[in-house]
């Protein structure tokens, strides 16, 4: 379902929530929160009001968002239920396709990713394919803690944008 802001800024707190509660993967209270902002005259100012909702979020509420992402993978898209929206996102980037030494690849790199980081691998995938994932995938394993988390977060917040984009018309 398409919305308009106009709508969205006259729902009450709890359609509010239930409107945009899985723009943050399997996190509603970003949603939730972000309802007190309101009104919101432009997309962008919707995304900074849920965005600073999740920056301004305990370290243990953060780490919650990135772990409560799917892993990007071959199997997980296979074997392990996805929302709706990381669904498509996956099959946008291939890897519903990918053929047996791609998922493997691709594997291998998740589990190393979360051997070494306790989290999923989390990537806005619009956009990029199975080489371009595999090539970020081992850039960031070089990583600290730290700044994998700051990461995870930045692409959390361009997954939720291309969400609102996705539903929202921009527009009173």
């Amino acid at each position: 379902m398409r919305w308009t802001l106009d709508r969205l800024n006259r729902l009450g707190a709890s359609e509010f929530e239930a409107a945009l509660g899985d723009i943050y993967e399997n996190s509603p209270w970003v949603a939730h929160a972000g309802a007190e902002a309101r009104p919101f005259s432009t997309l962008s100012a919707l995304h900074a009001a849920l965005a600073a909702q999740v920056d301004g979020a305990d370290e243990a509420a953060r780490l919650a968002l990135i772990r409560a992402h799917p892993s990007l993978n071959a199997g997980a898209f296979r074997a392990a239920p996805l929302s709706a929206d990381s669904g498509r996102e996956q099959a946008g980037a291939g890897l519903d396709s990918l053929d047996d030494h791609q998922a493997e690849v691709l594997a291998r790199l998740n589990q190393a990713y979360e051997d070494k980081f306790d989290m999923p691998f989390v990537m806005a995938v619009k956009g990029h394919g199975a080489t371009s994932i595999v090539a970020h995938i081992e850039a960031r394993l070089n990583h600290t803690f730290a700044q994998e988390k700051a990461a995870a977060v930045a692409e959390i917040h361009r997954i939720a944008y291309l969400r609102l984009c996705d539903r929202i018309e921009d527009s009173l």
